[in-house]
């Protein structure tokens, strides 16, 4: 089985499809929200992005659990913490960060070495 860190490389927690695109019949100069209540189109572009938010949740769910199992952190109760931590810090730098900033802030907590 290979590494988080692999997984990764290959795409495995990434969504292979685009962010959906706003319909080209609303106006940027009206109001959004009045818009959006106005027209089917626009429903199913809310609801497009809400499937797209769903996929995302869940490849970042799997990641997660994927990190943990990884690191020997199923179940242990700063786990929470931990990935909460590292989700902050790092998440902006990407899924590659996270992990590393997951694995140093494991092995602390386990007082152990998980290269």
């Amino acid at each position: 089985m290979s590494n988080i860190f692999e997984r990764i490389a290959r795409g495995e927690f990434y969504l292979d499809e685009p962010y959906p695109e706003k319909p080209d019949d609303l106006d940027e100069s009206a109001d959004f929200v009045d818009i959006l209540e106005r027209t089917d189109v626009d429903a199913d572009y809310r609801q497009a992005v809400a499937e797209y938010r769903e996929k995302q949740k869940l490849l970042l769910r799997r990641f997660r659990e994927a990190l943990e199992a990884e690191c020997g952190m199923v179940g242990h109760p700063k786990a929470n913490k931990v990935y909460a931590l590292a989700w902050e810090y790092m998440h902006r730098r990407g899924l590659v960060d996270v992990a590393s900033m997951y694995y140093d802030l494991a092995e602390l907590v386990l007082g152990n070495d998980l290269n």
